[in-house]
């Protein structure tokens, strides 16, 4: 049922600007209609984190080799939902100086194939070598691009909502002093 409801709003909730406290409201009093219950928001919101919570957990713990399999009731349904989402399998990883790249259309660099860990003086090595850096010096540059263009487009938003905000502000100053 839950995760019924968050497919329908899924598009909302992950809009920057929405405000997730009314979606959940909604998605609360939907929920409440059709099981006659008296769940709040805030409740709901909670079991919402707690699924995402066990789906990464039973996902970690399925992508790590040597462990047995954990099945869960939900997973398919969460899987399905949240397949490609960073927040669940960020595009990069940096652990320890090691930069590995999920993306799976990228090759992963590990610490084995990083410059400070090569110690062979071959051409052939020392080549590969300068091209992983670039190639992991350009995707580093493209995600700082992406930061800063990100940050640009929130200033802008918030500018707006400050100018929106002053007009409202001297509207209603301006009607208190007729």
């Amino acid at each position: 049922m839950l995760i019924d409801e968050y497919r329908k709003h899924k598009n909302d909730l992950e809009k920057k600007n929405s405000l997730k406290r009314h979606i959940w409201k909604k998605i609360a009093t939907n929920i409440n209609n059709e099981e006659s219950s008296s769940y709040t928001w805030d409740q709901i919101q909670n079991k919402w984190k707690s699924l995402l919570r066990t789906y990464k957990n039973v996902k970690d713990h399925n992508n790590e080799t040597g462990r047995g399999r954990k099945n869960w009731q939900y997973f398919d349904l969460m899987d399905e939902l949240l397949k490609g989402n960073p927040t669940v399998q960020p595009p990069v990883v940096i652990n320890n100086g090691e930069i590995t790249v999920c993306s799976g259309s990228q090759p992963s660099m590990s610490a084995e194939d990083s410059p400070r860990n090569t110690r062979s003086n071959t051409p052939e090595s020392s080549n590969r070598k300068r091209k992983s850096s670039c190639d992991m010096s350009d995707l580093l540059n493209s995600i700082l691009k992406q930061n800063k263009q990100q940050h640009e487009e929130e200033m802008v938003e918030k500018r707006r909502f400050n100018t929106l905000l002053e007009k409202l502000v001297n509207n209603i100053l301006n009607k208190e002093q007729e």
